[in-house]
């Protein structure tokens, strides 16, 4: 009824606008989410060229993440030789225990002697440390719309290897701000870590660019500037 009947609507993502079309009668304008001033103080020059692959993932442990795929594409590093390191951020909702016991299996199995952490829920500057101390970080989801924890990495200057779903691709544009893959293909996903380990150059470029774009979409006087833009427009008419 709201989205039938409204006359301006205000959309996070294109993908929105898309998926919700045939709903949306009014004038949508786009204005993504801000993220933390705080993301923007990072120093890139300050990034850390690590001579290890530290792989970093943040969300919660349930399937619609992927994070069984983001484990299988590491028993392809290790079985390759390549050292890394993986930190996991997030909680493992209650009713997804099962999916946990198996990731553990995995690890247990198939990663034991590999440097992978669970870390549970941790305060925001904690996560941002660790994903601008990694090379990567990695978001294998199924199902997304605008997953603030890209828009931080790329605030950060951090390389995001993430899936060609719902708003994503408009977050990250394949190869230039980021790296996309097919949900579901952890061997994909292998050969874009893969990817980023022999390509010093390309890295720092993606860096720079993801960097450039979350000031123009993500940073809150951009953000505040878009919707007061809005407001004013609609208040005009």
């Amino acid at each position: 009824y709201v989205l039938k009947n409204s006359k301006n609507i205000i959309s996070i993502n294109p993908f929105v606008n898309k998926n919700l079309g045939n709903l949306i009668k009014g004038k949508i304008f786009n204005v993504e989410n801000c993220i933390p001033e705080s993301f923007f103080d990072y120093s890139l020059k300050k990034k850390q060229s690590n001579n290890i692959l530290k792989l970093v993932f943040v969300g919660t442990i349930e399937p619609r993440k992927g994070v069984l795929d983001l484990l299988l594409a590491c028993v392809k590093l290790k079985d390759s030789s390549i050292d890394f390191s993986l930190d996991i951020i997030g909680s493992v909702p209650s009713n997804y225990s099962d999916y946990f016991n198996k990731i553990k299996e995995i690890v247990d199995q198939k990663l034991n002697k590999s440097n992978i952490k669970f870390h549970g829920h941790l305060p925001q500057n904690e996560i941002a440390n660790l994903v601008f101390n990694s090379s990567a970080l990695i978001l294998p989801s199924f199902e997304e719309t605008a997953p603030m924890v890209i828009s931080e990495a790329m605030a950060l200057g951090t390389i995001v290897i993430s899936t060609k779903v719902a708003g994503i691709p408009w977050m990250i544009d394949d190869k230039v701000t980021g790296l996309l893959f097919t949900p579901g293909n952890y061997e994909e996903l292998f050969s874009k870590i893969f990817f980023i380990l022999e390509a010093s150059e390309e890295n720092i470029r993606m860096s720079k660019k993801a960097r450039l774009k979350s000031e123009k979409l993500y940073h809150p006087n951009m953000v505040a500037d878009k919707t007061y833009s809005v407001y004013k427009e609609i208040i005009g008419k």
